[in-house]
């Protein structure tokens, strides 16, 4: 038996089994791709026909996402101190000094000068939204700066703005491998002829490092577009298409700390500024 003939028998059927089992797998992908993209295209062409718009945009999201446990950050006096100084007082559950005034709980932390209880209170009367790479432009080095001073975590984004007459008030949000944390949130609001913050609130997340190695299956996005269908009105216009991270309401933990699963959502938001959350994990 000549066994040299055999083994080249042999890695010649392997190597064509391969590349049968290859062209099949790129097949298959382009199949899916295509069927994937058809279907976006039908959802799309959908709520036009409903005169529903939708901006142009890239739709090129991923197919898993890693699965995160959370925590809400919570505070003591350390950040009491880099927020007043050493020479606060506390009273009735409000820690102050001569300027300004500090308010805790477990999982938020408020902070206002004296400036701001003189702040106009018709605010909704005159706002106007601001562009982000407007608000990134002026106050980017700003807030930077502050959040060292303060001791914050640097992991946000500038997600929203909008001006009050002689303020801005400017929404900023966590993220996590570029991916927004919808429950965690930082407003300022910012004297635009001092540039000082006159006030401010932070409800913030910690990622917790036990569970963060298995992955989330994500939903196509046509599926998305798909069931807001039904809440979205003629003349709406879909402005922005991103995955999120949310709390999972259902699977929370509380005792001193709020703690549970984030949990990827489509979050698809239109020019009016009305938000709409998707689950965007898969049952499958």
């Amino acid at each position: 038996m000549d066994w040299s003939k055999i083994k080249t028998v042999l890695i010649v059927a392997l190597v064509i089994t391969n590349l049968l089992l290859g062209g099949i797998i790129i097949n298959e992908k382009a199949t899916y791709t295509k069927e994937r993209e058809e279907n976006l295209e039908n959802v799309i062409a959908l709520l036009k026909s409903k005169s529903i718009g939708i901006s142009q945009m890239t739709f090129d999201f991923p197919k898993t996402i890693d699965s995160i446990e959370v925590e809400y950050e919570t505070y003591d006096d350390d950040v009491v101190e880099s927020l007043l100084g050493a020479d606060y007082r506390y009273e009735d559950g409000v820690y102050f000094n001569n300027k300004a005034q500090v308010t805790l709980s477990n999982t938020k932390l408020s902070y206002e000068t004296d400036e701001a209880s003189q702040m106009p209170l018709d605010f909704d009367l005159e706002k106007q939204a601001i562009q982000t790479q407007t608000l990134s432009d002026n106050y980017k080095e700003m807030i930077e700066n502050l959040m060292t001073s303060w001791g914050f975590d640097q992991a946000y984004t500038i997600s929203s703005g909008e001006q009050y007459g002689d303020y801005v008030s400017i929404d900023l949000n966590e993220y996590y491998k570029s991916y927004q944390l919808e429950d965690a949130k930082m407003t300022l609001i910012i004297n635009t002829q001092s540039q000082e913050v006159v006030k401010f609130n932070r409800t913030w997340i910690r990622i917790l490092d036990n569970n963060m190695t298995s992955k989330y299956d994500i939903i196509a996005v046509d599926k998305a577009l798909f069931s807001v269908l039904p809440s979205l009105n003629q003349g709406d216009e879909i402005d922005a298409i991103q995955l999120i991270y949310k709390l999972n309401d259902s699977n929370l933990i509380v005792s001193n700390l709020i703690s549970g699963e984030a949990l990827p959502y489509y979050l698809i938001t239109t020019e009016t500024g009305e938000h709409y959350y998707v689950e965007a994990m898969s049952e499958q």
